[in-house]
């Protein structure tokens, strides 16, 4: 004879099944639980410096992140698995140097991340984080070449700029000037006075040291104000050619009375014009630039007595008298 089963006893046998499944399906959610961990809140990135030669530098928020994780991630050695694990997270900067104001840096991940999520059974959330550069301080435009003055010496075509510093900067005593060109100048030829911070103009190292950028890199200069050799006939006019000719006749005379016999006389010396002779040479400053050289017909009359023969002659024969490197 068969009884049926009490169904209250059912009922509690169902349950108890029911409890048990649950307790299972907890225990194995419970062992296959990993913890998301959100590593990209705890980055930061802080700017300094000047505005195009601003530098990044990055932070981990360490404290913040082992104080959030404490106890939720696996220890695989001694060492609390939350800060073993953020020994690991790596990364860097895709920049961080030359920045300026605006720009658009990137934080980069690097570490093995399967591996990591094995090792601490945990799930990494984590991506590429960009950040704007900004309060980088704007660079001061200056005037480098306020107090900068050209000496010009020598003589054209030869002449030479010599670059004079008086510059009210700060810094002024590592700055440097040049000119291009700087010699076989003539008046009204331009050249450029170039800075230089130290042997060269580095921008960027400028405005890193000092938080200045240029207003310009070089300015031009025009040449005026030196003497030039004559290098063109159409130079020389008639009163240059008046002292010529008055030097020449002083110089000629000299010659008679120094070099003359004594019964010789001279008795005409004319003028009969003048030519100019320029160095064709490639010489940066040649010992003879030009040669003006001034023609004379000289008439001479000779008389005496040698040995009791009286004899007397008159003569006539051309000579110059050169001026070497004749200047205005």
């Amino acid at each position: 004879m068969q009884k049926e089963l009490n169904k209250k006893l059912i009922i509690g046998i169902g349950a108890g099944v029911i409890a048990l499944i649950a307790a299972i399906v907890v225990i194995v959610i419970v062992a296959n639980y990993k913890p998301t961990v959100e590593i990209n809140k705890y980055v930061s990135v802080t700017f300094s410096g000047y505005d195009t030669v601003g530098e990044a530098e990055v932070v981990f928020d360490k404290e913040a992140f082992l104080k959030d994780y404490k106890g939720k991630i696996k220890n695989v050695t001694d060492i609390p698995g939350e800060v073993s694990l953020a020994n690991k997270l790596e990364g860097k900067l895709d920049k961080t140097q030359s920045l300026t104001n605006g720009e658009i840096i990137t934080y980069q991940w690097s570490f093995p991340v399967s591996t990591i999520e094995d090792i601490f059974e945990c799930i990494v959330e984590y991506s590429d984080i960009e950040f704007t550069v900004v309060g980088l301080t704007p660079l001061q435009e200056v005037d480098l070449f306020e107090g900068i003055s050209v000496r010009y010496d020598g003589i054209a075509p030869y002449g030479s700029a010599i670059v004079l510093k008086n510059s009210p900067l700060s810094f002024a005593w590592e700055m440097s000037y040049w000119a291009e060109p700087a010699d076989r100048l003539s008046n009204g030829d331009t050249i450029k006075v170039l800075a230089g911070y130290g042997d060269m103009l580095n921008n960027a190292k400028l405005a890193y040291d000092h938080g200045v950028k240029p207003q310009a890199e070089k300015k031009e200069f025009v040449v005026e104000g030196i003497p030039f050799y004559v290098m063109d006939m159409s130079k020389i006019t008639e009163d240059m050619l008046a002292d010529l000719k008055e030097q020449a006749e002083v110089l000629h005379i000299k010659h008679v009375n120094e070099k003359w016999h004594k019964d010789a006389s001279l008795t005409g010396f004319e003028y009969l014009g003048f030519y100019l002779l320029t160095n064709k040479t490639n010489d940066r400053n040649p010992k003879t630039a030009n040669q003006i050289v001034v023609v004379y017909k000289v008439n001479a009359h000779m008389e005496g007595q040698f040995e009791k023969i009286t004899y007397q002659d008159d003569t006539s024969y051309y000579t110059c008298v050169t001026f070497t490197n004749g200047y205005i």
